[in-house]
């Protein structure tokens, strides 16, 4: 269960890096 949180909080924080950085 923890594995699933930490690839998703990855998955967000790199979708919110790449729109703001765009």
């Amino acid at each position: 269960m923890g594995f699933l949180f930490v690839a998703l909080a990855s998955a967000l924080s790199t979708i919110l890096f790449y729109d703001r950085s765009n």
